[in-house]
């Protein structure tokens, strides 16, 4: 009758285990994408002949002009992976930050909490 059924897998239908914030997804994402482009743009450097490779390659290219508003286009394939290469470090090195971040935010959190609760058990009422 058009009702799919569903069974539960375990507590809270799977979405158990470590979940991913939304903001470390969208850099993973990022990484993911630029580590692609990475590997694309080589094998067109090596001299790969596949048409798909060519023009994805060339594609790329075309999408990372420069590196930044202020420096002149990049004018061969070097220069264009030099330039995803500098943005994969980027949010490598931001995802790292935003990890060490939230690591320490959520254990000072949770070291802060015992004293709260020692300082008000000693005023007396």
């Amino acid at each position: 009758m058009g009702i799919k059924i569903r069974t539960r897998r375990g507590t809270n239908n799977g979405r158990t285990g470590n979940r991913i914030a939304p903001w470390e997804k969208r850099l993973l994402g990022k990484i993911e994408l630029l580590r692609r482009d990475i590997g694309q743009v080589t094998e067109y450097v090596r001299g790969v002949t596949s048409r798909k490779v060519i023009k994805r390659a060339e594609e790329i290219m075309r999408s990372t002009a420069r590196h930044s508003r202020y420096d002149p286009e990049n004018n061969t394939c070097q220069q264009c992976l030099n330039t995803i290469r500098q943005k994969l470090s980027v949010y490598a090195g931001r995802l790292r930050r935003y990890k060490v971040s939230t690591t320490e935010n959520v254990t000072m959190h949770f070291l802060r909490i015992p004293r709260r609760r020692s300082i008000e058990n000693s005023i007396p009422p």
